[in-house]
């Protein structure tokens, strides 16, 4: 009985198809074995819903039944996407345009000195080795490495903690990347407190206040949100895990000059309290904001119009 079916299947699937193909030559080189074998399960232009769903193309002309779909590989694009170096690099591609530094950062072709900085930071395998190096590495350096492993390799909380100033950041920059490292609730109040003992201690002149401030692929708690320094103009906040008062922005940052929300999820498909948030924006009190990220997010009704009202220069909004 099962010859006989996959015989009237096969001579059907030969009448659709228009075929003169023989039943021998089509199992000669088709067995489902071989096809299941030659099949790509990676390729990104194949879809999710083709693979899990609609059998492909390739099954087509095999006799007997079609295979379960747990014989079918799930499609994936190279694991967890927004955990790899390429896409941490595009991520934070605008803020380091925005705010350069010393060194280009590229996946393929490193400088020399970031071949220096990966020799370093693969020898370093502890805090308290860390600790050693850091009086020997100029700020400059050291704002180098935080921005090198932030790409290849994410820092743990005790290495970035042995590379940042007493003052909480390097050269004015604080660049945070998750997952498994987030801002303390009470990290700019802390780093307040040790600054000021500096400034009573030393010249003034020799301390500047943070001015760019980039978290990426973590949590930010709202009591964070609000220790925030005003001396900050570039601020990135990208990949949160959960949304924040955007609306409350303004008070505490008022002297942005790029804002970077990109790559939010809550800001792909919005809640109404996220839109209520955005609507309350005051966007005329950043008087000095030039750039705004705004990639893979979702642009409501009236948002570009407000953002730009009463200025002369329109805020460059970087789409994608």
């Amino acid at each position: 009985m099962l010859h006989t079916l996959r015989g009237e299947q096969f001579r059907h699937s030969q009448n659709l198809n228009r075929s003169n193909d023989s039943l021998s030559t089509i199992n000669a080189q088709n067995t489902l074995t071989t096809r299941l074998l030659n099949l790509d399960y990676s390729s990104p232009e194949t879809s999710a819903a083709q693979q899990q769903i609609n059998l492909p193309r390739t099954f087509n002309g095999y006799s007997g039944p079609s295979p379960p779909r747990s014989w079918i590989k799930p499609f994936t694009i190279g694991g967890d996407a927004r955990n790899s170096p390429a896409w941490r690099a595009e991520a934070l591609s605008l803020i380091f345009h925005k705010r350069p530094s010393s060194q280009k950062f590229t996946l393929n072709i490193l400088s020399l000195t970031q071949l220096c900085l990966a020799k370093l930071l693969s020898e370093c395998s502890s805090p308290e080795s860390i600790e050693d190096i850091t009086p020997c590495l100029p700020a400059h350096l050291r704002l180098e490495l935080v921005r090198y492993a932030a790409i290849h390799h994410p820092l743990s909380k005790p290495k970035l903690r042995a590379l940042l100033s007493s003052e909480g950041h390097v050269s004015g920059e604080l660049l945070v990347t998750g997952p498994s490292v987030s801002l303390h609730a009470d990290h700019f109040l802390q780093s307040k407190a040790q600054e000021r003992e500096h400034w009573d201690a030393e010249d003034q002149s020799t301390h500047s206040g943070l001015q760019s401030l980039i978290v990426l692929s973590t949590r930010l708690s709202v009591s964070t949100v609000s220790t925030f320094p005003p001396t900050i103009t570039h601020l990135a906040l990208i990949n949160l895990e959960h949304p924040i008062s955007l609306h409350r922005l303004p008070v505490h940052c008022p002297s942005l000059i790029v804002l970077d929300l990109s790559y939010n999820l809550w800001l792909t498909v919005m809640s109404s309290d996220t839109l209520k948030s955005i609507d309350r924006i005051d966007w005329e009190r950043w008087t000095q904001l030039q750039v705004l990220g705004w990639k893979e997010c979702y642009i409501p009704e009236g948002m570009l119009t407000k953002l730009n009202k009463g200025r002369w220069d329109d805020i460059e909004v970087v789409l994608g």
